[in-house]
């Protein structure tokens, strides 16, 4: 009813039912935050009218990921983005066995129902950094760079592990959050032969890259 009123509407709710039903350039997110000269000071973020243009992101493609699940993220402090409700899981286990939970630190664990298609891990991405929410992405290493055969089941080496080629996956976001050549070069060299120092670059970035 009041999308069909010729009036520009504003209210305020911390309901994730309404939450759930906005598209996301009709939210405007208002965060409680310390502020220098006041005790307490709001900040105020919303993605631009220009967002999917600048993304170069289909903006049907990028509702029907999201399906108006807004209030998993937007009432957050922080946000994890998992490739899994699986990987959700552990990281939810994790978090709590190293007696952190996630609700108590006022974090959200956000699964991409079982991969990366279509942009998902960049639909949020962006997303959360137009909302200025913090943010951090557990992907797998194939997220970055592709299979050296193509498929993983041609790639896997005479221990059981796949291998990976030398060059990066299309849909990936490293040429962005990487962004000197020389660096990118390094880091896709460590992500196919040392795993364990390519996760050491990238969780400066955001990103927790499985080694397996």
């Amino acid at each position: 009813n009041l999308e069909t009123l010729e009036l520009q509407v504003v209210f305020t709710t911390h309901s994730p039912t309404i939450v759930d039903m906005l598209d996301h350039e009709h939210v405007v997110l208002c965060k409680r935050r310390n502020g220098c000269t006041r005790e307490l000071e709001v900040s105020v973020s919303q993605i631009q009218a220009s967002f999917f243009e600048d993304h170069g992101i289909n903006r049907s493609a990028y509702y029907k990921f999201h399906q108006r699940r807004n209030s998993e993220f937007l009432f957050a402090d922080f946000v994890v983005v998992t490739e899994s409700p699986i990987d959700a899981a552990v990281v939810e286990y994790l978090l709590a066995d190293s007696g952190n939970p996630p609700d108590r630190l006022g974090i959200s664990i956000v699964p991409l129902d079982g991969g990366v298609t279509h942009g998902s891990v960049d639909h949020m991405y962006h997303l959360l950094r137009e909302l200025e929410i913090p943010a951090a992405f557990v992907v797998d290493r194939d997220y970055f760079l592709p299979y050296s055969k193509g498929r993983r089941e041609d790639s896997i080496d005479n221990r059981g592990f796949p291998q990976y080629a030398e060059e990066v996956q299309p849909n990936s976001l490293l040429n962005e959050i990487v962004e000197k050549p020389n660096e990118r070069i390094r880091l896709i060299s460590d992500l196919r032969t040392r795993p364990s120092a390519a996760m050491k670059d990238l969780i400066p970035r955001g990103f927790f890259c499985f080694m397996w």
